[in-house]
């Protein structure tokens, strides 16, 4: 009986990106194996039917994203790539026979939004010019390698790696920089779990409230993460974020509690001494990190006590 053939490296997932990968490497002189659990292969970027009579590329848009300097090191074209230009942006076709068919000429893309949202119409031109600057910086380094972190990520010199200045904080406490109005501010982020800081004085503290138990068998990150809303439904899982806020806000001394991440909107009405804020707080909390006021991470902190109101 002939032996299974032995691979130097294995694949899962023969998406373009996973085929990208299995190119270089075999370029390198390595064999490898690629899986993919369907029948073809290419993941989003292939052609399907997608309603009897009508086929559609499902992401293949993205194609436009794969670096020139991939296409040439892999001679994709010898192999048969074509990219084919796009006449038109994206069609997004609604179940009430309603459609929106964004053009790539601003003013028609803002005609079409228009019928749907005035100020989303609006500030579209600025969503445009933003997204632009931005994959402008990601695609600087797309194809750079990512810095080894060997041990683990804490203590590693990222500015160094990067060469650039790096400043590090979690998604929760970069939501509540975000949100912050002053006072001494808990905040809560409704998520797939808990997220939770404190903020006060131009003060940041992470916290991991989630660990807090709710009840014996249970902890707040079962309870009112995304889990507890499935499995107790929407009015309990509401009824227990309220009862959490009031009690966290209170063990605190918080002026308010700011209720962000993606479960946020569901809570309706809001309890008592809370407000609403969402995952686009941590753009804001981008940008106030930078800021002058926010104490150095290079600088060691000041050894004299104080204490925060």
């Amino acid at each position: 009986m002939a032996s299974e053939p032995s691979y130097d490296i294995l694949i899962i997932g023969a998406g373009h990106n996973g085929l990208t990968c299995a190119g270089y490497l075999a370029r390198k002189g390595y064999k490898v194996k690629v899986v993919e659990r369907r029948g073809v292969v290419g993941g989003a970027a292939v052609t399907e039917e997608f309603h009897p009579g009508f086929r559609n590329s499902v992401c293949s848009y993205v194609v436009s994203l794969l670096d020139p300097k991939i296409i040439r090191e892999l001679e994709l074209e010898r192999h048969g790539l074509t990219i084919l230009d796009r006449p038109s942006g994206s069609l997004s076709i609604l179940p009430n026979g309603k459609f929106m068919r964004l053009a790539r000429e601003l003013d028609q893309a803002e005609r079409e939004i228009g019928k749907f949202s005035q100020h989303d119409a609006q500030i579209y031109g600025r969503f445009e010019a933003e997204v632009a600057e931005v994959a402008e910086i990601f695609r600087s380094v797309t194809t750079e390698t990512p810095p080894n972190l060997g041990g683990g990520w804490v203590g590693f010199d990222f500015s160094k790696a990067f060469e650039k200045p790096v400043r590090i904080l979690n998604d929760a406490a970069l939501q509540a920089l975000g949100g912050y109005d002053g006072g001494r501010m808990l905040f809560l982020g409704l998520g797939t779990g808990v997220g939770s800081a404190l903020v006060t004085e131009h003060v940041v503290v992470p916290l991991e409230l989630g660990c807090l138990p709710y009840c014996p068998d249970e902890t707040l990150f079962d309870r009112i993460g995304s889990e507890g809303r499935r499995k107790y439904g929407h009015t309990a899982w509401a009824a227990a974020v309220g009862h959490v806020t009031a009690m966290l806000k209170e063990a605190f001394a918080a002026d308010y509690v700011l209720l962000g991440g993606g479960n946020a909107k569901h809570v309706e009405p809001l309890p008592q001494g809370a407000r609403r804020g969402g995952n686009e707080d941590a753009f804001t909390g981008g940008f106030r990190l930078w800021e002058e006021i926010v104490e150095p991470h290079d600088r060691r902190s000041s050894s004299a006590w104080r204490v925060v109101r």
